[in-house]
Formats: structure tokens, sequence, C-alpha cells
């Protein structure tokens, strides 16, 4: 399972803050290091910090991911292709989730 599997499957589960424990919270700042540029968590010392992150978490990684189709769409639209080529750029270069730069990066 990859770490955004994993975010995901955390971020949908029904009750999340029952998923808390050390492993867990561990693996939250882990992912977060790993998937997200120069981002940290503050410390998490309960189960509703837990929840709270991932919910803020998810809801971001959902916004950014919105935006990107946005903007893949006004690429392939008949507009300016260059207006939308430098959004996508900006778009690479200023969203904090490493994977979602990549496909941006990927649509140039």
């Amino acid at each position: 399972m990859t770490n955004i599997e994993w975010f995901s499957d955390l971020a949908s589960s029904p009750d999340v803050a029952a998923r808390f424990d050390s492993t867990e919270s561990a693996r939250l700042n882990e992912f977060v290091a790993v998937e997200l540029v120069d981002c940290s968590l503050p410390t998490i010392s309960t189960a509703q910090d837990f929840e709270s992150a991932v919910k803020i978490l998810s809801q971001n990684k959902r916004n950014w991911s919105n935006r990107l189709s946005r903007l893949i769409i006004e690429l392939h639209a008949p507009t300016d292709a260059e207006a939308a080529r430098d959004e996508l750029r900006q778009f690479a270069e200023g969203c904090p989730w490493r994977y979602l730069r990549e496909a941006a990066q990927g649509s140039l």
C-alpha cells in the first residue's frame, strides 16, 4: 500500500480518532514529511488532535487535487494555452503535495 493509499484509507475511516495510537501518529508524521514539501505537523497528543490533522490534510489534498483537475481541463480547452501552462507551472511550484506537483509537471 502506498503512502497516498494509506492516507486515503485513514481519511475515509468512519472513526479516525479510534485509529489513534503511537504507531499511526508516527506514520502520519512520516507521511507528511515524505509526501508534502516543507511541511510538518504540530505535536499530536490526543485522538482528537489526530482526527483534526487528518481531516485538515484530507481537505487540503482534495482542494489542491480539484485545482489541478481544473487547470488540466483549461490546458486542453480552446483558450489561451500559454496562460494555462503558466498557471500549471505555478501550481507545480507552489503545491505542497509532491504527487500533485509531479502530475502537474507531467501535464506540461
